[in-house]
Parts: structure tokens; sequence; C-alpha cells
């Protein structure tokens, strides 16, 4: 068997308050002074005047401890401070500050004037005091006494040295191995069990809304006292005439009452008399000796030796007993439904994740896809009308160097004489009148911007409308209305797969709809399905329908496939509509 000490330090460093002539250990367990001021953000929590820096948690409640290592230091403060002291200037010492000083004076500290290596600080929020000791030769330094209201932080400042913060005495657990691993932790203050009114151990505990308790007859008789419903030891009023019971630190002194008597042996000693417990009370269900069966308090109970109760009893509580391992069993077998639930809930979410990702990535390659054919078609046209305009450029040279020459020679038979110039004359005027006229820009030689931007979010929304599935703003319509008086409307869906659905049958006079939601339907194939369909003589008529895209709308062929003849006529939006000599009638869908 072997021991070691496993410790931690009971204050973490808070480098956000750290002034920046502070210069912290990478665990921030220490701190050290630096001549230099280190470039560091000047946020409000930050000390900038006093070389200060504050511990990470604050506390409110209990009892805390630490040691501080000053033996490195000349000069040195130790102690706690309010969170909302004012850390800017000068004034942190003025208020709200409890502390032990060496080497300088400030403020309210106590100074200590004997070098010392070490010095532990003892907090009691709840009772108010604050206390420094010398742990290497146990003595006491000084201790502070108040009513604490604000939370309250450790803080630490060093000039010329630096401080080391270490964990107490009671923050250290001693762990054993063995062959079998035993922990043994420091256990609870006896104070933890001690009423601060009666200063004896709980009986029936009852929280206070400021998280003190008392034993509740005590706080009762204090309350009457007082004629004030205030904490007896915050001296805050409490909301509650009745206070709840603290069932935690019940247990706690049940318990502890319980080691005491099994370690001390008394635990069948009665209390009253000093004699054996060997008969039980029926009535009380309490353990007595044989004076106080004969008692006034036990006068006509039934009691009977303990030898005969107890096997009962444990019968009794083992029943009980199993009624709570049932529960236990049905518990533990729920918690691992709630796991497995816990772990489909990630699978779900896992999966509708990659479905989500899978749908917006199809919408973003359709968009990709249309930005590329987009601007596919406008580099296409910049070309095109590039070349136009370089043929343009062509005719230019050619008809400006045709113009060119003409006035070269017009210049030079100006220069000839008057009679050589005459007779050219006819030729020459002939020659300036007959040239070509002046080219033109040609309509539409630039870009046709609209055709690109031009409600090109509408556009492209509208060719999405092919991938998006189950819309039901695009269905598309059309009626076809017989001359006989019966009704069919055929419903579809615009530019996507459409299926027909259900059989459609009807009696005379009632409408009937043919929803088109059974049949896959694609750009270039032409699916048919026959719908049994009830004519007005009753008489049942098999019509095809079949459904095929192409650019001027969704056609829809309804076509009879009996012996029966069939309708001369076809009313479609308002028209009359001759059926063709194959007996089929062609109708297009309302866009």
């Amino acid at each position: 068997m072997f021991l070691f000490i496993v410790s931690s330090a009971p204050v973490i460093l808070d480098p956000n308050t750290a002034n920046p002539r502070l210069v912290l250990s990478d665990d921030l367990n220490c701190l050290r002074f630096n001549g230099n001021k280190r470039p560091l953000p000047d946020n409000p929590e930050r000390f900038d005047h006093y070389e200060c820096v504050l511990g990470s948690e604050g506390f409110n409640s209990g009892t805390h401890c630490w040691d501080v290592e000053v033996k490195e230091s000349k000069y040195w403060i130790l102690g706690v401070t309010t969170a909302s002291n004012q850390r800017k200037g000068q004034d942190f010492f003025d208020t709200d500050v409890w502390c032990v000083t060496y080497g300088w004076t400030v403020g309210s500290g106590f100074l200590v004037k004997r070098k010392l290596d070490r010095v532990r600080v003892n907090l009691d929020y709840d009772r108010g005091t604050l206390s420094f000791s010398d742990p290497v030769t146990n003595t006491h330094l000084h201790t502070f006494t108040t009513t604490f209201t604000d939370t309250l932080f450790p803080f630490f400042s060093c000039y010329d040295g630096s401080l080391r913060i270490l964990a107490s005495n009671r923050s250290e657990s001693k762990v054993s191995i063995a062959g079998a691993q035993t922990v043994k932790m420091a256990s609870a203050a006896e104070d933890d069990y001690i009423c601060p009114v009666c200063h004896e151990i709980f009986k029936d505990p009852v929280l206070l809304s400021c998280s003190h308790s008392f034993c509740k007859e005590c706080l009762q008789q204090f309350w009457r006292t007082k004629k004030t419903q205030e904490c007896p030891v915050c001296r805050r009023r409490s909301p509650k005439d009745k206070p709840p019971c603290n069932f935690v630190l019940k247990n706690l002194c049940e318990e502890k009452e319980r080691n005491e008597r099994r370690s001390s042996g008394s635990e069948e000693i009665c209390n009253l008399h000093s004699e054996k417990l060997k008969l039980f009370c029926l009535e009380d269900k309490q353990p007595v000796c044989v004076v106080c069966m004969n008692s006034q308090k036990h006068d006509n109970h039934t009691v009977r030796p303990i030898s005969e109760v107890a096997p009962s009893y444990k019968d009794k509580l083992n029943t009980a007993l199993k009624s709570l391992q049932d529960k236990l069993q049905h518990n533990e077998e729920m918690k691992r439904e709630f796991e497995k639930t816990v772990q489909h809930i990630k699978s779900q979410a896992e999966h509708t994740e990659r479905q989500i990702k899978q749908q917006f990535e199809k919408l973003h390659q359709f968009l990709r896809d249309e930005e590329e054919a987009t601007i596919t078609a406008l580099r296409e046209e910049e070309e095109q009308k590039k070349h136009m305009m370089k043929e343009k450029l062509k005719e230019m040279n050619r008809h400006i160097s045709a113009l060119s020459h003409t006035i070269k020679d017009m210049e030079e038979m100006m220069k000839a004489s008057d009679v050589c110039f005459l007779k050219e004359f006819p030729v020459s005027m002939e020659r300036v009148q007959s040239s070509q006229p002046d080219p033109q820009m040609a309509s539409g030689a630039l870009i046709h911007v609209p055709r690109y931007l031009g409600n090109l979010p509408f556009r492209v929304w509208k060719k999405m409308q092919d991938i998006v599935q189950n819309s039901e703003s695009d269905w598309r319509r059309s009626e076809l209305e017989m001359r006989d008086g019966w009704r069919v409307k055929v419903e579809d869906r615009q530019r996507r797969s459409n299926i027909v659905e259900g059989v459609v049958s009807r009696e005379p006079h009632r409408e009937s709809r043919i929803n088109l939601s059974s049949v896959t339907l694609t750009s270039d194939v032409s699916e048919a399905i026959s719908i049994p369909f009830m004519s007005r003589s009753v008489s049942k008529v098999n019509l095809s329908v079949r459904v095929k895209r192409d650019s001027g709308g969704l056609p829809l062929f309804i076509e009879p496939r009996s012996h029966q003849k069939p309708p001369e006529t076809v009313e479609h939006s308002g028209r009359r509509i001759q059926p063709s000599h194959k007996d089929f009638t062609h109708l297009n869908a309302v866009q």
C-alpha cells in the first residue's frame, strides 16, 4: 500500500483582472511582479493603478480556505473584496476590502510585522468572518468580523517578488491504493451539523431563502422573540411563514447520530434508564427497556420482545424494498430507452441534415447551371455582336479608303489646266455623286442587357419549379365541357412529373374530377392510363388520358376506348371543338 496527495489550487487567478505589471503563470496559480507595463487591453475588469489580480470565482455562501506562499515577496497584500468595488484609479482600498499586508500599509488592512513563509486565509461567508493565520507555526494573525452581502472575490497583490496559491490541508484528499482502491476524503466540519441558535445538532432543520438552516423549533422561538421573520445570522427577512424542510441536512444529521451511536456502542442502551433495549412498543414503534415498559408513558401499551418483532418488520421492509427494486429496474429500463431515443434523435438530425444539404445542393447546382448558361449566352451574344461590328469596321475601312482616293484624284484634277479640268469635270462629278451612302450603326448592335437581367430572379424561379416537389402553386387546370352537360375536370402540375390517381365514377348529372397524380412523366415520354368513366346513358366508357410536354404547353388527350360513339363536339373555354376522324380529342391545357 502507498499514499499520495491529490491537491488542487482552491483559487484560480483571473488574467482579465491582472494589472499589466503582473505576470501570471500558465496554470494561473502564481503571480509575479514585472516592472515593465505589458500592452494589455484596458478592459473594465482590469486593475490599472494597484498591482492586483482577482480570483476567477466569487463566493456568496459557505466556507472557503486557501494558502498563499509569500516568502518570495517583500511587499504583499492578501484578502477579499466585493465584486462591485472600483478597480480603476486609487479608490480600491477605500471601501469593501478586508486584507492583511506586509511591507506597506493600505486602507483598513491589518499590517503583519514579521516575515512569513505562508499565509492561510479562512472565509466563512455565512458567519461573516475572514481569518488569517500562519499555518507553519499555527498562529493566528487577524480576523475580520462583519456581515457580507455582496459576492466576494479573493485578491492578491505583490510588489517586487512573487506569490503562489497553494492547496490548504482542508482542501487536500489522501488516496490509498492497495488490492482495492479506497478514497478517504476530508469530512464536513462539525459546525455544519450545529444549529446557530441552540448550538446543538439540527432537529427538523428548515431552510430559509438566504440559504441558512435552523432547527424548526429554534427558528419559530427566535421569530416569536424578535417579532420579525428575519434570519438569525444575516438578518434578511424571510418571505415565508413556514420555511421548507432541509431534507438533505436532516438526513445527514440523522446519519451522523446513528454513526455516533454505533461507534460508542450505545445503540442498544436506553438513553433514559441506561438499561438494555430488549422490548418493542407496538404503539410508539420504538425499542424500550424494562423500566420504560412500566413507566406512565407506556401505560397500557403493547410490548413484545425485540427478537419476536424484528423478523416481521424486516419482512415489511423487505416487501417495500422489493417495490423500490422493481421501480429501480423500471427506471433503469426507461433510462436505456431514453438513451436510445437520444441516439435516435441524433441519428435523425444527422440524416435530416444530410438530406437538407442534398436538397440545397440540388438548388445550388441548379443556380450554378443557370448562372453558367446565362453567362454562356451572354458570351455568345458578345462574340456575335463583336463579329458583326468587326465586319462593319472592315466595310467602313473600305469606304474610307475609296473616299480618300476620290478626294485625292479630285484635288489633283483641281491643279490641272483649265482645259484639262473642264474635259474631266463630267467624269469627276459623276464619281463624286455616285459615292456610296455613309454606313449607319445597325439596330441591335449592343448587348440586349434586359434579356439577361430583366426579372432574372423571377425567371430563374419559374425554371426552378421543375425541381421543386409538392408545390401546390403550380397546378395547371383545364376543363372540358361536354355538350350533353357532363363535366370533367382534368388537373395536372405544370412542368413536373405527374401521376393519375384513383378510379373516377359518377352518377348522371354529377360532377367528376380526374386528378393527374399517379403516372410519372418526363419531357420526352408520353404515358397513358385508362380511367373507367360513367356516361350519361350509364354505360361504362374507358377514357385514356395521355400527358406529354411540349413548348406550347401541356396537351391533354382524351380518347374513348369503347365501341360507344364519342360526343359530336366538346366545349373548351367557350369554344366548340369537333373530334377528329380518329375519334380523338386534343386540347391544350390552360397556361
